[in-house]
């Protein structure tokens, strides 16, 4: 089998379509057409259902997309299954992340990557906001992202989920009664402090506004943590973080925290889908993915106790 008529058919399986795939996979529509159909005839096997509304997997393109995806990404780490046996790993790799999550994350990976692979680089960076911007362009390797949900990601991102996070409100010690929880539907009514759009938590909490008939009441806008510390312990507004941001906030002094019912945030690792990771970055997310599982079991995380399972 041609394994890239095979990452072409998962192309347009995850994409939803031909369309859709051929920009993600910078190939030319009829030409992808093409070498799916040079599968399905290799196959001798129909693997979408074909119409005027687009594709649609059928049983046999069901089961193949579960077996490629395990094939393709068996493939993707022979290279870095052979850099791990010989530890020779020379090169730099780019991590980017919130300054939250950087801020207990970077230390502790750095540290153990440089205690076995001394020869292995790691560049960290922040700015949450740009994160997608800076994979689209090779500024960084992977990056960790924050969505309400992992479908809002499209189908140009390799994710991988990490934790499911509680959402907290932060405010002043005399503005939360952090015995009990808030519902999202108060949230949105009160003067917020927010992270600038484009922002996922942002934009469910302007769709919880919107059913309510209202308008966010955005009093100040800031990317960094301290900044919003700053707003908030001057009482221009609440917060609204997960709990690991909204514990630094805490731990700052002068502020308190309360869980806010029903609104979590998914922490995901993304990566460009068009690619396979470098040995290293391959190293450094399964890194990533390890140190999340032992932060988790930690208690580091407001997460749900399933995850942990």
């Amino acid at each position: 089998m041609d394994l890239r008529k095979l990452r072409y058919f998962v192309g347009v399986a995850e994409a939803g379509g031909f369309r859709r795939a051929s920009e993600v996979l910078f190939i030319a529509q009829p030409s992808l057409s093409r070498h799916v159909r040079e599968l399905e005839f290799e196959l001798d096997m129909k693997l979408f259902d074909r119409g005027s509304l687009g594709v649609k997997l059928t049983r046999e393109g069901r089961n193949l997309l579960l077996e490629g995806k395990d094939i393709l990404e068996r493939v993707d780490n022979i290279r870095t299954t052979l850099a791990l046996r010989t530890r020779a790993l020379h090169t730099t790799v780019k991590i980017g992340a919130p300054s939250s999550m950087a801020e207990i994350l970077f230390g502790p990976l750095t540290q153990r990557l440089h205690d076995i692979y001394p020869d292995l680089h790691v560049v960290c960076s922040g700015h949450s906001s740009k994160l997608l911007a800076s994979l689209e362009t090779d500024e960084i390797d992977s990056a960790i992202v924050t969505r309400v949900s992992c479908a809002e990601m499209g189908a140009a991102w390799k994710c991988d989920p990490l934790i499911r996070e509680q959402a907290f409100l932060v405010g002043r010690k005399d503005q939360i009664n952090e015995q009990g929880a808030v519902c999202l539907e108060d949230v949105v009514r009160l003067p917020l402090v927010l992270t600038p759009m484009p922002n996922s938590r942002r934009t469910q909490m302007q769709r919880v506004a919107n059913t309510l008939g209202t308008e966010l009441n955005v009093v100040a806008e800031a990317e960094s943590l301290s900044a919003h510390q700053s707003f908030v312990r001057q009482g221009l507004g609440f917060a609204v973080f997960s709990y690991t941001a909204a514990r630094l906030m805490k731990e700052a002094g002068q502020l308190a925290i309360t869980p806010i019912e029903d609104f979590w945030s998914w922490r995901l690792l993304v990566r460009r889908a068009d690619r396979a990771p470098s040995p290293g970055a391959a190293l450094v997310n399964n890194m990533i993915t390890r140190l999340f599982s032992e932060m988790a079991a930690g208690g580091v995380f407001d997460v749900e106790e399933r995850q942990l399972q």
